[in-house]
């Protein structure tokens, strides 16, 4: 990355870190020392954003003292501005995790810009981006947009899966690990042949990969995966497809693993007797982030596999808190699975 993004990132998370400690007027700041290892940059590019500070008077060097904060910055009306462009994935990110990402970004002083283009460039969006500051790219990533975000020279992090040659900074689940706590609990409960309800690959960007990762792991848990017994959903009349499917192979399957998305209209199966009720089967739902099943009853047999931090609130504070060494070396970031 070019050195003027290093200075630029390095104000942003000054101004940040003035808000997040309630700075008034005529407060120190930390030591030179305390914020370029609290921001990961050098000590001419610390220098040079607070030179920038002083200029607008927002700071005041007092030699032999400190840095003092001297006011003049209206956090209302200058937030960063965080550009989430979700490239062609319908399902994501859900209203939840939005919000929650929304009051995530207002703790550093941050707004989202959303943007929901196609695979190729759109120029009217690629031009509403450019106020952005720093860019989440997520849904199904592609090297131009990952191409364009990227000679923009500001803070770019894919969110969720993307295929290899994609070269950016990144952050995802740890699905592969997820993947051996799933295959190992099953082979604690003594499972063999779990029927497995994943997303609609036309929409969920990961869902033919997770698919192939699963069953690398279920055989090498000692079960015996059957691609009969692994139905992804089309979303399009979603519970009929998912009814058919569970009726087609009933009597076959020793457990079920539902990957959240499914579990309304398995859930409305049930109710409206489509379905019969588990009873002891174990069930195991497979989310981001934990949440709850909903009011309809479910056995005592009902497992989560679920991730430490929902993605795009992990994708903020990453971008407000890893040093720019994160950014300019591509590193990878992967959230721990739990199972409740």
């Amino acid at each position: 990355m070019a050195r003027i993004l290093k200075y630029n990132d390095a104000k942003l998370k000054l101004i940040s870190l003035i808000r997040e400690l309630n700075l008034v007027v005529g407060d120190r700041l930390p030591s030179e020392r305390e914020l370029t290892e609290r921001f990961g940059v050098s000590l001419v590019t610390l220098r040079r954003a607070v030179d920038d500070l002083v200029a607008a008077g927002n700071l005041e060097r007092r030699h032999g003292v400190a840095t003092i904060y001297t006011g003049n910055i209206d956090f209302k009306d200058s937030p960063a501005l965080v550009g989430l462009v979700n490239v062609n994935d319908k399902n994501y990110p859900g209203g939840r995790s939005l919000a929650q990402f929304c009051v995530t970004l207002a703790r550093y002083h941050a707004q989202v810009q959303l943007c929901f283009p196609g695979p190729e460039i759109n120029g009217s969006l690629a031009d509403d981006l450019m106020r952005c500051s720093s860019f989440l790219l997520t849904g199904f990533v592609n090297r131009a947009w990952t191409d364009f975000l990227a000679l923009q020279n500001k803070p770019l992090l894919v969110v969720g899966h993307c295929e290899s040659d994609i070269h950016a900074s990144r952050i995802d689940c740890d699905w592969a690990a997820g993947m051996r706590l799933l295959a190992g609990k099953l082979a604690e409960m003594e499972c063999k042949r779990p029927a497995v309800l994943l997303g609609d690959p036309r929409y969920t960007s990961n869902a033919d990969w997770l698919r192939n990762l699963l069953c690398a792991e279920l055989s090498h848990g000692g079960m015996m995966p059957d691609d009969a017994l692994i139905c992804s959903v089309p979303v399009t009349q979603r519970r009929h497809h998912l009814v058919e499917f569970l009726l087609r192979v009933r009597g076959t399957y020793d457990a079920l693993v539902i990957e959240t998305g499914n579990l309304p209209d398995y859930q409305m199966a049930v109710w409206l007797g489509e379905l019969p009720p588990p009873g002891e089967l174990p069930i195991v739902i497979v989310d981001e982030f934990f949440r709850e099943p909903g009011d309809v009853p479910f056995p005592a047999n009902l497992h989560f596999l679920f991730f430490e931090d929902d993605l795009l609130t992990a994708a903020a504070k990453i971008l407000f808190e890893k040093s720019q060494s994160f950014f300019e070396h591509n590193q990878t970031h992967f959230t721990a699975p739990l199972w409740r």
